[in-house]
């Protein structure tokens, strides 16, 4: 099976920031997932768009989960019996 590299470097951006509740540089990102800078950024944008990572402050560079993230995490619980 062919694995789509930006998909999985996605998923993985998402986990690197989950696993930081106090958020991240660009840099930091960049530097966690050993990729450029412009191929962190483009991700990161992407993901920005969309609700899944937002800033911690509006004039911040630290970055954070999304409302989004929460809210496709939230569904997950509702809908499966994790216990």
């Amino acid at each position: 099976m062919k694995i789509n590299r930006t998909v999985d470097r996605t998923i993985a951006m998402l986990e690197i920031i989950s696993n930081h509740p106090n958020g991240l540089t660009l840099n930091e990102i960049s530097d966690a997932m050993q990729i450029p800078i412009s191929s962190a950024f483009d991700i990161l944008h992407t993901l920005i768009d969309n609700d899944m990572i937002q800033k911690l402050h509006p004039k911040s560079k630290i970055y954070v989960l999304g409302v989004k993230s929460f809210m496709i995490g939230s569904k997950y619980v509702s809908v499966r019996d994790i216990m």
